[in-house]
C-alpha cells in the first residue's frame, strides 16, 4: 500500500466525519 493511497484514505475518513457532524448540529445553529 502507498503511502498516497493510505492519505487519500484518511482525507475521505475526515471528509465523511465533517460531514457527519455538520448535519448534526446544523438543526441547533439554526435555532
Amino acid at each position: 500500500m502507498r503511502h498516497k493511497d493510505w492519505f487519500d484514505a484518511l482525507v475521505v475518513v475526515s471528509w465523511i466525519s465533517i460531514w457527519s457532524l455538520l448535519v448534526y448540529f446544523l438543526p441547533y445553529s439554526v435555532v
